[in-house]
């Protein structure tokens, strides 16, 4: 699995394959806005992931890949938790795919939008992207663009992590970005995922990627981008 996953990591990176410009201030600050606009105009009191029935992740993010030309490819309809809840977690990892069967886990106790976003990502991942950014980037197509007004919520409030926190910013809102932060921070020992982050970035790196678990941040500067042409065109 590792021998043949690095291949992924060679290919022309997603930026180059979708045209995307380098994004300036002013691209930065338009997918703030929007990410402002949206979250407030879709969060409404008592949305929850029990505000379903949901589309299926697998087929959300499936429709993400072709739609992005990354090309069709059923992927699982659901994630699985992982064999030990909260022992991921320790080590500050949200998500994994498993290399013996291609599954990708989860871990339970994150809040419902975390849930959503991460496990997007690593449906992506499961399509064939291996960047961390550009598997964001998928994750974040998938479900801003969903018919479904919880996934278009929390995909942006995904993308919140990444922004600097706009003003405005509803309370409820708010309060769902502190309450996802806080179910991260309380599943970590600090210790071991420091360790942990350390050996990734070294892997990261080994495969190609400069940023190493930088990676991640580039995302806000990929959705810009995409934003950005999009209002061009």
């Amino acid at each position: 699995f590792l021998c043949f996953w690095g291949y992924h990591y060679r290919a022309t990176p997603l930026a180059a394959r979708l045209g995307l410009e380098p994004p300036g201030p002013a691209a930065i600050a338009a997918l703030a806005s929007a990410a402002l606009s949206q979250t407030t105009a879709l969060r409404e009191p008592g949305l929850s992931r029990a505000s379903g029935p949901l589309p299926p992740l697998g087929r959300e993010v499936a429709r993400s890949l072709e739609e992005l030309g990354l090309g069709a490819l059923p992927l699982p309809g659901r994630l699985k938790p992982p064999p030990i809840p909260g022992l991921l977690g320790i080590a500050g990892t949200l998500g994994i795919i498993c290399p013996f069967t291609l599954e990708a886990h989860l871990e339970p106790a994150l809040h419902w939008t975390d849930a959503l976003v991460l496990g997007a990502h690593e449906l992506a991942h499961l399509g064939g992207v291996a960047g961390e950014a550009e598997a964001s980037l998928v994750a974040w197509h998938a479900l801003t663009t969903s018919a479904h007004p919880l996934h278009r919520y929390a995909g942006w409030l995904g993308m919140l992590h990444h922004l600097a926190p706009p003003e405005g910013l509803a309370p409820e809102t708010r309060a769902d970005l502190e309450a996802a932060r806080a179910a991260r921070r309380s599943m970590e020992w600090a210790p071991f995922a420091a360790f942990s982050r350390q050996v990734y970035d070294l892997y990261l790196k080994g495969q190609g990627l400069p940023a190493g678990v930088a990676d991640y941040g580039r995302v806000a500067g990929l959705a810009a981008a995409w934003l950005a042409r999009r209002k061009d065109g």
